[in-house]
């Protein structure tokens, strides 16, 4: 038994961020720790469409009705991205939230900078967040 509780919060299951399967290793789950694990807990909130989970169809992105709907002015889409961020748990604050919209490409690029409970978080640290329809 360990001297000191594990903080189960900044731990989870590392999913490959290419696939979003869960990663092995020698056969056996890989766990994932501090900042790696809150930057993944980052993506699934991001990745997470609304109405896409059928236990709970109110939770997830409004990818359809605003960041992806035509006319969305970039702010509301940026406040879509920063609320989802902020509810993350291990989340304090985001000191920048930069959303980059390659209209040729019909993709967003979400890069930020989260003060968390594990430190400062780099989403550039971390493979690129795209959302393409």
């Amino acid at each position: 038994m360990p001297d000191e509780p594990i903080d189960l919060s900044a731990v989870d299951l590392w999913l490959d961020p290419s696939t979003g399967d869960l990663g092995l290793s020698e056969g056996e789950a890989v766990a994932v720790r501090g900042l790696d694990a809150i930057a993944q807990l980052c993506r699934l909130a991001l990745n997470l469409w609304r109405a896409e989970w059928f236990w709970s169809p109110s939770e997830g992105m409004p990818m359809v009705e605003t960041v992806l709907a035509r006319g969305t002015p970039p702010e509301d889409i940026k406040s879509v991205f920063r609320r989802a961020l902020l509810a993350v748990p291990g989340v304090r604050s985001l000191t920048t939230l930069t959303i980059t919209r390659d209209n040729t490409a019909r993709t967003l690029d979400v890069a930020f900078i989260a003060d968390t409970d594990e430190g400062t978080l780099h989403s550039s640290d971390y493979q690129p967040f795209i959302v393409t329809p």
